[in-house]
């Protein structure tokens, strides 16, 4: 029955995420594994389905999992195009989540926003 099959599935999501979280209350990853692609490649279809595919590859699993996170600024790369990394709390222990938040907060560094946000 399908039915069956899911509920079977969504437990072995909820296994899966408490082994993933063991010994642990919130995860870090960075929130993408490449560097944003230029506008111009995401015109084309299959080009626009990889950097999709790549960009949400981190942020899928908590979400997956019913996850609560955040995503942070933590600098630039080598060639001045901003990263982030996240952070990934249990379903519904968002408070921790933003606890933890602030504490890594002052470790990262700060960055300016690129002047084409700043103009009026």
């Amino acid at each position: 029955d399908a039915l069956e099959r899911r509920i079977a599935d969504f437990d072995q999501l909820l296994t899966l995420r408490e082994r993933l979280f063991a010994g642990a209350d919130v995860l870090l990853s960075p929130t993408t594994g490449v560097a944003p692609p230029p506008i111009a490649a995401l015109h084309d279809p299959a080009q626009y389905e990889h950097y999709s595919n790549t960009l949400l590859h981190f942020t899928v699993l908590g979400s997956l999992f019913g996850c609560c996170g955040i995503s942070m600024p933590a600098g630039l790369d080598s060639d001045g195009l901003p990263m982030s990394l996240q952070l990934i709390a249990r379903p519904g222990d968002d408070i921790r989540l933003l606890q933890a938040a602030l504490s890594v907060s002052s470790l990262l560094p700060s960055i300016a926003a690129p002047a084409r946000f700043l103009e009026a």
